[in-house]
């Protein structure tokens, strides 16, 4: 027969254990789901960074618990899904994450930019700075110069108008330019303008890129307006290129009107041009065989 003091050690062990047990139970939940905002979504959650931005940025309030839970596994109804869409537009949240892998972000504040650039340095259509219509053309493979007040020549070749163009890669620029010749004529003299398309600042190009505008001496003393409009094609490297509307005045009075000057930047990448010859019946006499 057992004493009363073993009889009393057992019971003290078993009364330790149940409360060492329950100390455990009370303070295991604890550490498995402690979470910044949401009591269902714990900190080994692989997904509870993303979950806690969301919350940060005021796309989800929770799913109940007075805004305590998020429910994670439930699946999301089409309803739900327009209420973050919403939230995420309203809240203006663009690119956050990279915001948040470039600054390690938490806030709505931190996230806003776009393709990691800042997005103070965009503007809205309307604004001051923002683009309109005439600058449009102005894109990196386009250029284009538009003027439309006179410019008086004075002699020499000289610049009427340029623009410049940013090759990504070597290929191929092509340049058309226009204007209106206004010649000065005043009978007994010749009155002759040479506009080209040039590479070169106040430079005529050779071979047959130049153009004579002109009056014969005969003609009758007066104002005679002449279009010009020519294009050509230049060969480029990568980089930053600058192309003119160039003209000299050879005699007489000339000015210049309503200059535009456009650039085109064209890869050659694309393929091969196969000018070896037409393919056969094209340009023969069709023949029955007979």
């Amino acid at each position: 027969m057992q004493d009363d003091t073993s009889t009393r050690k057992r019971s003290l062990w078993i009364r330790y254990g149940f409360i060492a047990l329950a100390t455990a139970l009370m303070l295991a939940p604890a550490a498995a789901y402690a979470s910044h905002t949401f009591t269902d979504v714990p900190d080994t959650n692989i997904f509870h960074n993303d979950i806690q931005w969301m919350a940060d940025n005021d796309i989800t309030a929770g799913c109940g618990g007075g805004g305590t839970l998020y429910c994670p596994t439930d699946n999301v109804t089409r309803q739900q899904m327009s209420a973050f869409m919403r939230r995420l537009a309203e809240n203006q949240v663009v690119d956050a994450a990279t915001a948040l892998e470039a600054d390690n972000a938490t806030t709505a504040d931190d996230a806003d930019t776009l393709d990691g650039l800042d997005s103070a340095g965009f503007v809205q259509k309307g604004e001051a700075n923002s683009v309109d219509s005439s600058m449009i053309v102005d894109e990196p493979s386009v250029a284009q110069q538009v003027e439309a007040s006179g410019f008086a020549l004075s002699g020499p070749t000289e610049d009427v108008a340029s623009v410049t163009i940013e090759a990504p890669a070597a290929g191929t620029v092509i340049v058309w330019g226009s204007a209106e010749f206004v010649l000065s004529h005043t009978t007994g003299t010749s009155t002759l303008a040479i506009p080209a398309i040039s590479d070169t600042s106040a430079t005529a190009p050779g071979g047959g890129f130049v153009a004579g505008i002109g009056v014969p001496s005969g003609a009758a003393t007066g104002s005679y307006f002449q279009i010009f409009s020519s294009q050509r094609a230049f060969p480029v490297a990568a980089g930053s290129h600058t192309f003119y509307l160039v003209a000299s005045e050879s005699s007489g009075s000339v000015s210049v009107d309503d200059t535009v000057l456009t650039a085109l930047f064209v890869s050659t990448t694309g393929g091969t041009v196969d000018t070896a010859g037409a393919p056969t019946g094209i340009g023969e006499d069709a023949t029955d065989g007979s």
